[in-house]
């Protein structure tokens, strides 16, 4: 029989192991390790549950959602936002994804939630499946944007560019609020609101912020997460299509720099990009090439943002990238009218 309870402390460690045994992707298969936490990912969050099925004593499942207001066709309202499910290879078609779900629905409806959505990448057929058997309904699609960091850019020598300082913070909040006013998902921050959350996340604070400084006002600015000391992502296989793409560039990397597509056995890093905000879309490229830089003394293979709109993606399309695309899926708990969701902009980011 299996049991459905809340994730505690002590569950760290088999939490950890069971990611280990749930690989993520299709063409590259990863492998995730959360050491030395795996509840580092969520500390920010002001309300994170975490629940875990179990079968035998043993846990065999887990799933993750958070609480939190989203602005909706104008509206702000109490969402949660439902992730990192996953469940044994040895205990799967036995209805434990579907129980985890149920759970986590359970519990929005607890917490006075108005409406429930996820993120779906592209090729999990099985999760598309599911969410939709449970009355969810396709929003719409986003893109993911992965630059490749493999050689150094020239950024303008006559601007300043630098960590953001605590007296930034208004500016910063500002240039955020701004850049994100027409997006759906996302909430107007305030300046408590966002030092608290910079105080909490795990390997994030005002000095992964870059800002761009002219005429001694900021005028751009650009966080960048360090993923790697959250999750560490080890590829266990490529796709024929991977393996062929790595020859390839191995051979005009004769020639030219070229970047690489990790191996089997190696560690894929990246920096998450979020906090974006800006007045110039020339501000942020310099922000950008800046980043790439950093990136590349410190052996980061890419830099990684979610939900990319323009015209951020006018940005981030200059540099070499590649791009996939999460299917945004939501459900109403209440007498909700969602005419028109999904077509303004999406705010996404690594909750």
């Amino acid at each position: 029989m299996i049991e459905i309870r809340d994730a505690v402390e002590t569950d760290d460690a088999v939490l950890i192991e069971l990611q280990k045994r749930c690989p993520m992707g299709s063409s590259l298969i990863l492998q995730l390790d959360s050491s030395p936490s795996f509840f580092n990912r969520s500390k920010h969050q002001t309300e994170n549950h975490v629940v875990v099925a179990m079968e035998d004593g043993s846990i065999v499942g887990s799933g993750s959602c958070a609480i939190m207001e989203k602005r909706v066709n104008g509206k702000i309202l109490r969402t949660a936002y439902n992730y990192n499910l996953m469940v044994d290879p040895s205990h799967r078609r036995k209805g434990i994804a579907a129980l985890l779900s149920d759970r986590r629905d359970e519990i929005a409806v607890e917490r006075n939630c108005d409406l429930v959505f996820c993120q779906i990448t592209e090729w999990n057929i099985p999760s598309t499946r599911l969410q939709e058997k449970r009355g969810f309904m396709h929003v719409r699609d986003s893109t993911t944007y992965v630059l490749m960091i493999y050689k150094p850019q020239n950024p303008s020598t006559n601007v300043k560019i630098r960590s953001a300082e605590k007296t930034d913070l208004p500016r910063i909040v500002d240039l955020i609020n701004i850049t994100h006013s027409e997006y759906d998902l996302y909430k107007p921050l305030k300046i408590d609101e966002f030092s608290e959350l910079l105080e909490n996340r795990a390997h994030y604070n005002l000095h992964n912020i870059l800002v761009y400084e002219t005429e001694g006002k900021v005028e751009a600015c650009l966080g960048y997460w360090d993923y790697n000391k959250v999750i560490k992502m080890t590829v266990l296989q490529l796709s024929r299509r991977y393996r062929l793409m790595n020859l390839v560039l191995a051979f005009l990397g004769i020639f030219t720099k070229m970047p690489r597509i990790p191996n089997s056995g190696q560690l894929m890093t990246q920096y998450f990009l979020q906090d974006i905000g800006f007045t110039k879309s020339e501000y942020l490229t310099e922000l950008v090439r800046n980043l790439n830089n950093m990136a590349l003394e410190n052996d980061i293979q890419y830099l990684t943002m979610l939900g990319v709109e323009d015209p951020i993606s006018d940005v981030l399309s200059k540099f070499m990238n590649t791009t996939s695309k999460e299917h945004i899926y939501a459900k109403p708990l209440k007498d909700l009218d969602l005419t028109g969701f999904g077509q303004k902009k999406l705010f996404l980011s690594m909750e």
